[in-house]
Formats: structure tokens, sequence, C-alpha cells
């Protein structure tokens, strides 16, 4: 899920442990997806949930006029190579999600490095763009 700030974030998450503080205090906004608790109102989701805050313009814009979590995905399948070609990434998800923004061909990148903290160390789920070190 995508949040607009840490303020926004605080609402639906828990963060409880040092190193998840310090990974999003280094790397949000940017290229992490961190899995955290969800308090018992956003448990609807499961006890947890894969979050981050992202640096792109359009995206940090777009929660100047929401102001709640928006369920996104990356614009590939999973394990698929990304494809920034929006005519890619129509044929690809026509049917599947309720909105496709078209903001221009996007450059090929690495997908986000998604994290779990687990005993106070971070345990990478998937290795993206971004390297963390232990």
């Amino acid at each position: 899920m995508l949040f607009g700030d840490l303020n926004m974030l605080s609402k639906y998450v828990e963060i409880s442990d040092n190193t998840e503080q310090n990974l999003i205090d280094r790397y949000w906004p940017g290229n992490l997806t961190l899995i955290l608790r969800a308090k018992n109102s956003f448990k609807i989701f499961g006890k947890t949930v894969a979050c981050r805050i992202s640096p792109h313009p359009f995206i940090k814009n777009l929660f100047n006029f929401v102001n709640f979590p928006i369920v996104s995905t990356s614009a590939n399948i999973s394990e698929e190579k990304y494809s920034g070609d929006i005519l890619r990434i129509t044929e690809i998800f026509k049917g599947q999600v309720d909105i496709i923004v078209n903001s221009g061909s996007m450059p090929d990148k690495s997908p986000s490095t998604i994290v779990k903290v687990e005993n106070g160390k971070p345990v990478i789920f998937r290795q993206g763009g971004l390297f963390i070190f232990r």
C-alpha cells in the first residue's frame, strides 16, 4: 500500500522495532517496501501490510488530494520483467485494476526491495534496486 507520509502511516500500522524505524528514516521516501503490523482497524488486509512511501512526483502530489492509503501494484506481474511501456502495462492489467494512470513511458527500473524485520533483523523477501546491508 502507498502512504502519503509518516503521519498517515502511523494511523494504520505499528512501528514497534528500532530496526523498522531506522529503515524508514534511512530509505523513505524511496525504493523500499516494508512489511509492518496492521493496527486493529486496518486488519481487514491481514495481520501485516506491505507499506511504501514513494518519492515519485505524481504519487506525492496525489496525496495532496486524498488522505487515505492507496492499494497499488507494480507495473508488472510477479517474476516477470518490468515494462515501462503504457500500452504493454494496459494490456497486462486490462480488467484487473480500477485505474491505470498514464504518466508517460517510464524508464526500466528495478522493483522495490521488500523487507520484513524479524527478531530485530531485516529479512529480504524480494531483492530490488535497494540494497540493505546488515
